[in-house]
């Protein structure tokens, strides 16, 4: 029962992701079988694991048996550290913003003396430890039980409902729209390494021309560093600095300088807005479940989940990861060895290279749609992993390519969809706004002035953001730093009309590059390269 209530223990990243909602929210359907027999199957072989080395420790004698009563004690840090995770305000980088450097070095002193004071009276403190972890036995009891009472409501429909796409809203009776407006959001892409820090000889033809006749701000500063704020902040116009799902089909933000985090679904959005100016709307992106949130507001809706199909093998290394997450210092060891303690369909590039193709057709087709006055695209190039050859032009993996395989995809993809809308017959009354939800975050190997270096990915980069009126006017550029909440303003202006030329954009942009609280420099590093 010791051995149980132990590996219940560890178990519980496992345990928390299976069963609270709030992961729910990256699933298309619900979770089935393999989803929650892979929790099981983990805690059945940790327990057995323990039981084992548990009579190997009480036959073993002397030293042998210290050294079995030292481990024990050390197991027992990884719930412990399970448990620290799921507090955020018990992190270091958070103790050290909060209290400051010596209060982190205090406790970490404090914490290493009690280990050492532990282990130095192993056997008496190890009978303690098996005494509380007997008490907490009953917790098996319903970790388990919820786990199981889950894929129950889930398999009997009690709970499926909430993994529903639409109904989608009815057509607008009468389009008012004279302009269209296509906003497409590349995933990670980075203003300026597709600008300024080029390999020889690469080029981004699409973008290239389209900058020469559109309104460019050349840095809108995203507010964080990730797709789950980003989002957010270009669909609803708020500095989205962290977001946090709280179910199938919410999150929970915290926008800059407001004090409470406030669910998205309270927000308006652009195809509210887009609705309420008279325009039938579209959403075609991956990642974010927006054929759930969006259903009353959008006519038509296509998305890809964040996760591939459940089968058990997957879960069963999705349990594995966040088991060797709770050992201290698990990710720096993994990392060590080559792995990635993530899940690991976001790394899965056969699939990623499928979700492209598929959403590149269903974007080419809704773009092209001339009873649609808004649509949304959100594209998974140039993100990683690298799907594309720039020297073969072939979509798949391509284990030996680098960002810029990826950002060559994305310029084509801008092609293609803007080819659509010339074969459509809308590329006269359609806007562009072409835009990214974050900058690169991956660390960049390339050649800048006859040395190699390397791009760190670490720092808070700008984002594309261009704009293109209709009638192909000159190119503007707005070079002071901006919010990317502008993708937002810009879009209203467009929608209702109070936008009606790309001087009339520029001066929203202009507006805003003049609010912005602090100037933000450029971030971007080059580290030379060891050899």
């Amino acid at each position: 029962m010791i051995a149980l209530s132990l590996a219940n223990l560890c178990c519980l990243s496992g345990w928390i992701y299976v069963t609270h909602a709030a992961n729910f929210y990256y699933h298309s359907h619900a979770p089935g079988l393999a989803h929650f027999g892979a929790f099981f199957l983990v805690l059945a072989l940790l327990s057995t694991c323990f039981w084992l080395l548990a009579r190997v420790g009480r036959a073993a004698k002397g030293r042998l048996r210290t050294a079995c009563m030292i481990g024990f004690l050390l197991v027992l840090i990884v719930p412990l550290n399970s448990m620290r995770f799921q507090i955020p305000w018990l992190s270091a980088p958070a103790i050290s913003r909060h209290f400051g450097l010596p209060v982190l070095a205090a406790l970490g002193i404090g914490l290493a003396t009690l280990l050492a004071v532990a282990l130095r009276r192993a056997t008496a403190c190890a009978r303690i430890a098996a005494s509380v972890l007997m008490i907490l036995s009953p917790f098996v009891l319903f970790t388990t039980g919820k786990v199981f009472y889950q894929w129950i409501g889930l398999h009997r429909g009690f709970g499926a409902a909430q993994f529903a796409d639409g109904p989608l809203a009815g057509p607008v009776p009468n389009t008012t729209a004279s302009t269209r407006l296509v906003l497409i959001v590349f995933d990670m892409m980075d203003e300026t390494l597709a600008t300024r820090y080029r390999p020889v000889g690469f080029e981004l033809k699409q973008f290239d021309s389209l900058r020469r006749e559109s309104v460019v701000a050349t840095a809108a500063m995203p507010p964080g560093n990730s797709t789950l704020p980003g989002v957010p902040t270009i669909l609803s116009g708020v500095a989205v600095q962290a977001g946090t799902p709280v179910s199938s089909r919410d999150m929970m933000l915290n926008i800059a300088g407001v004090q409470r985090p406030v669910l998205w679904s309270s927000l308006p959005n652009l195809f509210s807005v887009a609705r309420n100016a008279g325009v039938n709307t579209a959403a075609v992106g991956f990642f974010h479940p927006y054929c759930r949130m969006f259903r009353s507001e959008l006519n038509s809706c296509w998305w890809r989940s964040y996760f591939a199909s459940q089968n058990l093998s997957r879960t069963l290394e999705l349990q594995l990861n966040l088991l060797l997450s709770s050992v201290p210092l698990g990710y720096r060891i993994a990392k060590l060895a080559g792995r990635e303690l993530f899940p690991i369909e976001l790394f899965d590039a056969q699939r990623h290279a499928r979700i492209y193709q598929s959403m590149l057709r269903e974007a080419v087709r809704v773009a092209a749609d001339s009873t649609l006055g808004f649509v949304y695209v959100h594209l998974p190039v140039p993100h990683t992993p690298i799907i594309y050859d720039r020297s073969t032009g072939r979509v798949g993996p391509n284990e030996s390519g680098d960002y810029f395989d990826n950002l060559t995809l994305a310029d084509n993809t801008l092609g293609a969809i803007r080819q659509a809308l010339v074969e459509g017959g809308v590329s006269d009354r359609t806007a562009l706004i072409i835009t990214a939800d974050h900058g690169m975050r991956d660390d960049v190997v390339l050649r800048v002035d006859g040395r190699e270096a390397v791009i760190r990915g670490d720092a808070l980069r700008p984002v594309p953001l261009m704009v293109h009126w209709p009638s192909g006017q000159r190119g503007l550029t707005v070079v002071r730093p901006l919010p990317l909440t502008s993708v937002y303003d810009v879009a209203v202006g467009i929608l209702n009309g109070t936008a009606r030329s790309q001087e009339g954009v520029a001066a929203i942009l202009q507006r805003n590059a003049r609010a912005f609280p602090t100037p933000v420099r450029d971030q971007l590093v080059l580290h030379e390269r060891s050899p």
